[in-house]
């Protein structure tokens, strides 16, 4: 089902894909050190998101959106903890909490461009990784699309690009410092 935002920024979702990070990910051979430093980039990513969400009462209405606890248990099940944000990671969060202060309705771009990734693509990664992948695990992906598209709209396009921007520059720097 597309979105209002699908066709506004496909060429991002595209690029975003074919980094080389993402490509290693769905090749199904993604090392468990690897696939911890990645989740571990995305917990910091995802609670930032998620407090911003839930601050301002964005998620209501949205059933099971929240991911970051289920990254937790992600990391726990495989013996790490939360890690330190690289520099991309630290830029984006630093992104989302200056938009939570001006703007914080634009916070649902970022819900669009994370949490859409992970209902559309998430059982096949989930396949992919090691461990169980309770990240991508949703009681009703279609009540969490349908919710997520009941709140977002043709004025958060540049804020969605942003946010394919911030996640390109972190599979970059994963791909660099994981030497993959």
């Amino acid at each position: 089902m597309a979105t209002v935002l699908t066709e506004y920024t496909k060429d991002k979702h595209k690029e975003a894909e074919s980094s080389g990070f993402v490509k290693y990910m769905f090749t199904g051979t993604i090392t468990k050190e690897h696939y911890i430093v990645y989740l571990q980039q995305m917990f910091h990513i995802y609670s930032t998101i998620e407090a911003s969400a839930e601050d301002h009462d964005l998620f209501n209405g949205i059933i099971d959106i929240q991911r970051t606890s289920k990254i937790k248990q992600d990391l726990e099940e495989l013996g790490a903890g939360v890690g330190t944000p690289f520099p991309s990671t630290q830029r984006y969060m630093n992104h989302l909490i200056e938009l939570d202060r001006i703007d914080p309705s634009k916070i649902m771009a970022h819900v669009y461009v994370r949490h859409m990734g992970d209902l559309y693509g998430g059982k096949m990664i989930q396949k992919l990784v090691p461990g169980s992948g309770n990240a991508y695990k949703f009681e009703d992906p279609r009540q969490c699309i349908a919710g997520i598209n009941s709140k977002i709209s043709v004025d958060l396009v540049d804020e969605a690009l942003a946010g394919f921007d911030y996640c390109i520059d972190l599979f970059n720097e994963l791909k660099k410092e994981l030497n993959i």
